[in-house]
Order: C-alpha cells, then sequence, then structure tokens
C-alpha cells in the first residue's frame, strides 16, 4: 500500500572521502611524530642544560667554600707560628690575626701572609705590640717595590738593629727607602743591600739613619754594588773616624786636603760626620790630581779608590739623596 513517500536512491562516490581520510590519517601520524620528536629534543636539551648549570654553579661554589677552607687552615697555622715566637694573650693574638684579615681586604697579600711576616718579626727583636706595624711596612715594601716581603722584612729589622733605629720608626726607614728608590737611578733593594752594608760603620760615626740611607742611595745610584760599596765607603769613614780620635799625622792630612785645621776638622767631624765627608770629597775632587790626593789620605786600594772618586765628582748628588732620604 503507498504511504505517500517518495523513495530517492543515492550511490554516492565514496572514493574522494576515503582518500581524503587516509591522507588526514597519515598527516596526523607525522604530526604527532614531529610533536614526539620535537619534545624529546627539548627534553635533552633541559637535561643537558641542568647539567651544564650544574657544573658552572655547583662546581665553582664547592671550590670557592674548598679554597676559604683552605685559607682559613692557613690563617691559623700561621697564626699558631705567631704564637710560638712571641708572648702574648689570647686576646692580643685574635686582634694580629684579625688585623692581618682586615689588612689583606684592601692589599695584595693574604692574612697568612701577614702572620707570616709578625713571626718573623717577633723573631728579629720586635714585641707583640709592635708587629702589626711590622707586618704593614714589610708588605708595603714588597707591594711597592721590587723587594719580596721577606728580604724587607729581614732587612729592616737588621738595619734597626746595628743602627739602634727606634721600632716605632719603621715607617720613616720605609718612606725614606721608596723615596730613595723613586727619586734616583736605583731601587729599593739595592738601596737597602747598601745600607745594610754600611750601618755599622755609619752608626759608629754617629750619622743618622736617614744620613746611612742617603749614602746608600747615593753609591747605588752611581752604580756601585753593594758589596764593594760598603766595603769602601766603610773602610773610609772607619779609618777618618779613627784619625779624629788619635789625633797625629793621619788627622793633619785629612784636614789638610779638606782646607781646615786639624782641631777644626775634628770639630766638624764630630759634630757631623757626614757634612765633614761632603766636604772632604768636595776638596778632594778640586784637587790638582784627585787620585794623588786619594793616595795622600791613604786611599790605595782599586775599590776604594774607585767608590771615592764616584763620590768626589758627584757631590751634589750626594747631598740631594741624604736631603731626599
Amino acid at each position: 500500500m503507498a504511504d505517500g513517500r517518495i523513495i530517492i536512491l543515492v550511490d554516492a562516490d565514496t572514493k574522494g572521502y576515503g582518500r581524503a581520510f587516509t591522507e588526514m590519517t597519515a598527516t596526523a601520524k607525522s604530526s604527532s611524530s614531529n610533536v614526539s620528536s620535537t619534545l624529546t629534543k627539548t627534553a635533552d636539551k633541559l637535561s643537558s642544560f641542568g647539567k651544564s648549570a650544574t657544573k658552572a654553579v655547583t662546581l665553582p661554589i664547592a671550590a670557592v667554600a674548598t679554597a676559604c677552607g683552605a685559607a682559613a687552615v692557613n690563617i691559623d697555622t700561621s697564626l699558631t707560628n705567631v704564637k710560638k715566637t712571641v708572648d702574648g694573650t689570647e686576646e692580643q693574638y685574635q686582634q694580629l690575626k684579625q688585623a692581618a684579615i682586615d689588612f689583606s681586604k684592601t692589599n695584595a697579600v693574604s692574612a697568612s701572609q701577614i702572620l707570616d711576616l709578625q713571626s718573623l718579626g717577633a723573631q728579629l727583636g720586635f714585641s707583640i705590640e709592635e708587629l702589626d706595624e711590622f707586618s704593614r711596612v714589610a708588605s708595603g715594601l714588597d707591594i711597592a717595590t721590587d723587594m719580596n716581603a721577606e728580604q724587607a722584612a729581614s732587612e729592616m729589622a737588621q738595619f734597626a738593629n746595628i743602627t739602634k733605629m727606634a721600632h716605632g720608626d719603621i715607617s720613616k726607614y720605609g718612606s725614606a727607602i721608596v723615596a730613595l728608590g723613586n727619586n734616583l737611578a736605583t731601587t729599593e733593594s739595592q738601596v737597602s743591600s747598601m745600607g745594610q752594608r754600611i750601618a755599622a760603620a755609619g752608626t759608629q760615626t754617629k750619622m743618622s739613619q736617614a744620613e746611612i740611607l742617603g749614602w746608600a742611595g747615593a753609591m747605588s745610584s752611581l752604580g756601585v754594588e753593594a758589596e764593594a760599596g760598603g766595603t769602601a765607603f766603610s773602610t773610609t769613614i772607619s779609618t777618618i773616624d779613627a784619625a779624629v780620635a788619635k789625633g797625629g799625622e793621619g788627622l793633619q792630612t785629612f784636614a789638610k786636603i779638606a782646607g781646615m785645621s786639624s782641631k777644626e776638622f775634628a770639630a766638624s767631624w764630630k759634630s757631623s760626620a757626614t757634612d765633614t765627608m761632603v766636604h772632604l770629597l768636595s776638596s778632594t775632587a778640586s784637587a790638582e790630581n784627585m787620585t794623588l790626593a786619594l793616595e795622600e789620605m791613604g786611599i790605595t786600594g782599586i775599590r776604594q779608590s774607585d767608590v771615592m772618586k764616584r763620590l768626589a765628582g758627584n757631590t751634589q748628588l750626594v747631598t740631594d739623596a741624604i736631603n731626599i732620604s
């Protein structure tokens, strides 16, 4: 029986749809694969970054911690050496330690090196109250000159002992060494070494520490080596000092070359050996024959004669050097 409906049969061609669906599926799989690959690579990179970051941050931190630990051990070891060489209270030792740490923060020297210098200073006769200043001056010479800290410390202490220089004057010593090195054709180490050689004879003739260093600076700037110059200068002033003490023909000879009477020369020498020596050298340079004038004074050795000739020909440099120191 007919119900009034019209049935239309459609024969759809699904081949195009099937091909399109297949391509879409393949694309989806490819995209999924690419995304997966991209995510995998990203994960690998993040992992690699994590390892690099660990090495770049964690390892340096560990190294710093290790270095700090080693520095602390070195400081304590050096402080122990200070305690072995000088008597003091625990408070004084801790004050030296803190002073060394504070100084190392603003200068190119470690706290343990400062404490080692203090230990050396104690061995050379400085009291615990003087060690901080001693180490600062020695370190300053190490930083500002061609001397190393140990050389500066040793020669400074020995110079003080030989010349009876007050330990409170070591900063003046350091300033004189630096000034001479900066203003003359010499180095601080050469001045210091020469000063060591002539310190005893200079002190014997009542020269001041500044005058001794001035003579040392003058001779070293004239190319005189410390060993030869020290011996020649010390021999000469010791001979003159003995002649002044004994009087007689020896004194008359020096007085004659200087253009003075024996009494005047002796009085001048006792008043200022340095001024009298400069005057004598100037008179020697003005002599008709410098070599004969030196021989007349008993200065005949090759080295001694050479040093005296250099000084005699440069008395203004000597005066300048003494004024600088």
